[in-house]
Order: structure tokens, then sequence, then C-alpha cells
């Protein structure tokens, strides 16, 4: 069976960091491919906790968290901008 992420029975949620899925978060891990061309999560959560503009939040799907994403909204600005964003290596088609 296929799992299918993201279907009206998998919402994909995003969720502000929490005591509860901080741990879920840094367990995150990219395909070694890309390795590379992504931050730590524990670089950009320390970062997010030390930049007000920076906005970390858990992707979950289904209950568990499967990705990390942070972004900037600034209020003086009508855009927000993704610039952090990783799915887990065991979630990926």
């Amino acid at each position: 069976m296929t799992r299918r992420a993201g279907t009206i029975d998998r919402p994909v949620t995003l969720e502000p960091v929490s005591k509860g899925n901080r741990a879920a978060i840094l367990a995150l891990e990219p395909l070694p491919e890309q390795q590379e061309y992504v931050a730590s999560n524990a670089e950009s959560l320390a970062e997010a906790e030390q930049d007000d503009e920076a906005i970390a939040r858990a992707v979950v799907c289904a209950g568990r968290v499967v990705g990390f994403l942070m972004y900037s909204a600034p209020k003086d600005d009508d855009e927000a901008i993704i610039y952090r964003f990783m799915v887990d290596r065991r979630e990926q088609g």
C-alpha cells in the first residue's frame, strides 16, 4: 500500500515548534545527496530563537512530524519568504 500524504484523510499542517515536537524536528534527515543544500534543523532552530522575524514550523502529516519549514513575514511587508524547507528522507516519494 502506498502512503499518500496531503489527502483529505491525511492533511498536512504547519505547527509551531514546541517541547512536544522539537525532538522529532531534530531527528529529521535529508537524503544524503540533499545534505549539502539543507541547513541542519538544529542550526535553524537556534537561528529562529535569535531572529524575531524567523518563524519555524513543523510540517505534520497524520499526527507525525515529516518535515521542517522556516519563513520570514516582516510586519511592514505584505510578503512571506520561505527560506528553509525540508522533508525527512523516509517521507520522500
